[in-house]
């Protein structure tokens, strides 16, 4: 059964992925048939909508992508022979209870020839020990591995052909970390976890025996760490003080007004009143808003000595080539902006725990509230953005140049870029320009949606290759792939002429695939407003056929019925699509005086006219009408196509006719006489 051998993993939010990964199972043939998945709200399915129809020519990537309608967590997918498996897509924070783990390990082709990623999946106890068992097979699979997710499952076989899965979202297993650097907030801890430096006042050095300020600290995680690595040589630690910011914006106003302006007491001028030079505070002692230092020269200070309100400190050795240090930024008060920027980024060099907030690569940000610190993304117009990276460039050339390195310091990421570039080896060889960035962040899904991609491009010929680059690409795939892959599959299905659709509109996401579908194709009525999931699935079908579609949509016939006589259809559509003739039989039915008949052929052609759709139902009647008319003005054509009959000429008598007529006369001049 084809619903046991299936896999399905689950993003959390509203990607879904299907595929065959058993070699047994995709060396067999017939195993992988039409499947139309339908998505819905209930577990009724009573609002179920249609989601994608994959045809058996899909399945020989192996995969498919989906993405979900929002809020719909119920799945069944259809084949034909009545066959259904059920997905019930749960909430992780109720758990499953019992079950087992379905891992997939995405892994490095097999020769730098081969462009397909090696899958392979098994299964695991929901009882065992889920961490011991991936990071065996981790260490199995060696430097081919790329990617691995985890996914917890429950199978139940319900009445007939039915199997129903539950499932909770996919986990990534590994790598623990796609960056270069992860970093992550700290709660506020009460307790300093460094000896406090010497209170230049007493009232501050019963302050600071009670502990002080909470202070802001971030926690990095290295995938890979060394003290001579480039990589801390270009990144740098910042620290954006708004009071200072907004206090010299102040002094800027009150000078252009000729105002008093007032001058804030400095370290120095502590030192002075103290007669201690050598005094070092835990503050900030330059006088410009915002301070950059580079983290190469933080993290390699002795004993965690604050340099200028900031202070690193390597946690507890952990194993592995990675580190983790904690970035403490004494100088932070409330409404200050900290966080880590890079003056030369490479890809993946930043990563926030648990939730990445986006915005430029090179820069994470986090500002400190009353609950501690926050990550927000930081946008290219930001107008702190040129004035950290001015300053981050400064601590960069001040940094300790070392030699250059041999080798990457992250080497998960060169497995990530080998994989990237067979793939890309693979849109080139289709002809295809768009290429995979390699530096870019992955979704749980990303690997199987790359390898995907490259499937459908191949399967596409030239013309569909190039309307697929004019529709957005890759980006209008992961969007809408449903829609993507059914337009690729009909590069010459041109009913309208429209812009090129790029990526699935705000108002089109809570439409079916097949009202999105109709609409790219100009038949945006041509379904009717509330067709249950069957009329959905059948008017897909017959608009998948093209000359079919194309005399829907000149006959302006909506397809309302929940299940349609293609047969019947076609001929409906070839007889409505003509409109001479129809307007031919406008006049046969004045001519015999059928003012019903006529008067419903002119309603139907002035909906026409107007753009407005008529029903199949209707449609029927009147191609039946439409019929009778034509068959009419056959008859009527041929009768004045044939030539005039002409009379038969007299044939002569002859000897014998001449003899009877010669006894004829007599007998009658006999009587006569």
């Amino acid at each position: 059964m084809w619903q046991e051998r299936v896999d399905a993993f689950w993003d959390g939010k509203r990607g879904l992925a299907l595929g065959f990964f058993e070699e047994e199972t995709v060396a067999a043939e017939g195993v992988r048939p039409e499947i139309a998945v339908l998505a819905a709200a209930s577990e009724s399915m009573d609002d179920a909508e249609l989601v994608d129809l994959v045809s058996p020519e899909r399945w020989r990537c192996g995969c498919q992508l989906f993405e979900l309608p929002r809020g719909r967590r119920f799945v069944a997918l259809h084949a034909v022979g009545g066959a259904e498996l059920r997905l019930e897509l749960c909430d992780d924070k109720l758990g499953l209870v019992g079950g087992e783990w379905r891992l997939l390990f995405v892994e490095l082709p097999d020769t730098g020839l081969q462009a397909a990623p090696a899958f392979n999946a098994s299964s695991f106890s929901a009882r065992g020990d889920l961490a011991r068992h991936a990071q065996e097979r981790i260490v199995r699979s060696g430097a081919r591995l790329v990617w691995a997710l985890g996914q917890k499952r429950c199978l139940e076989r319900l009445a007939g052909a039915i199997v129903l899965q539950r499932l909770e979202p996919a986990q990534r297993l590994f790598p623990a970390q796609q960056s270069h650097l992860a970093v992550e907030a700290r709660e506020f801890c009460e307790a300093r976890e460094e000896a406090p430096p010497r209170a230049p006042f007493a009232v501050l050095e019963h302050w600071l025996r009670e502990g002080g300020a909470p202070c802001a600290t971030l926690r990095l995680r290295f995938a890979s760490f060394s003290q001579g690595d480039a990589f801390l040589k270009r990144a740098s630690a910042f620290l954006v003080m708004q009071q200072r910011r907004a206090f010299r914006e102040w002094t800027r106003e009150q000078r252009r007004h000729g105002e008093p302006v007032a001058d804030p007491l400095t370290c120095d001028d502590i030192r002075v009143a103290l007669a201690r030079p050598g005094e070092r505070f835990d503050a900030v002692e330059r006088s410009g808003p915002i301070v950059v230092h580079s983290l190469a020269k933080l993290v390699g200070a002795r004993n965690a000595s604050p340099s200028d309100g900031v202070s690193a400190r390597r946690a507890a050795e952990e194993p592995g080539p990675g580190a983790v240090v904690d970035l403490a930024f004494h100088g932070a008060a409330l409404g200050d902006d900290v966080g880590l920027v890079s003056a030369c980024p490479d890809g993946g060099d930043f990563e926030v725990l648990p939730a990445d907030p986006g915005g430029v690569r090179h820069a994470r940000v986090f500002r400190l509230g009353f609950d501690g610190l926050s990550a927000r993304a930081m946008r290219e117009d930001d107008p702190l953005l040129e004035d950290i990276l001015r300053l981050a460039a400064e601590a960069e050339r001040g940094a300790e140049l070392g030699l250059p390195e041999t080798k990457r310091a992250a080497p998960l990421q060169e497995r990530r870029e080998r994989l990237v570039a067979s793939l890309n080896r693979a849109l080139a060889a289709a002809g295809y320009g768009e290429r995979f960035d390699p530096t870019r962040k992955w979704d749980a899904l990303d690997p199987l949606r790359f390898w995907s991609f490259c499937a459908l491009v191949a399967a596409c010929p030239a013309a569909g290759r190039a309307d697929l680059a004019a529709r957005g690409g890759f980006e209008a795939f992961r969007a809408d792939p449903a829609l993507t892959e059914a337009l690729a599959g009909q590069p010459d299905l041109r009913l309208a002429e429209a812009s090129a659709p790029g990526l699935r509109r705000a108002e089109e996401e809570a439409r079916p695939l097949v009202y999105r579908y109709a609409a790219i194709l100009g038949l945006s009525g041509v379904v009717g407003p509330r067709a249950d999931v069957a009329t959905q699935l059948g008017a897909y079908r017959l608009l998948r056929q093209p000359a079919l579609a194309r005399e829907l949509a000149a006959a302006r016939l909506s397809l309302d019925e929940p299940s349609f006589d293609a047969t019947a259809l076609a001929e409906t559509a070839a007889t409505l699509s003509n409109e001479a003739m129809v307007e031919r039989a406008v006049i046969y039915c004045d001519d015999w005086e059928f003012p019903q008949k006529a008067e419903a052929l002119r309603a139907y052609l002035e909906r026409r006219r107007e753009g407005e759709w008529t029903s199949t139902l209707e449609g029927s009647r009147l191609a039946l009408i439409v019929a009778e008319a034509d068959a009419y003005w056959r008859e009527v054509n041929a009768a004045r196509a044939r030539p005039p009959e002409e009379p038969a000429p007299e044939k002569p008598g002859g000897l014998l006719a001449a003899v009877r007529g010669f006894f004829v006369r007599g007998a009658s001049k006999a009587a006569q006489s």
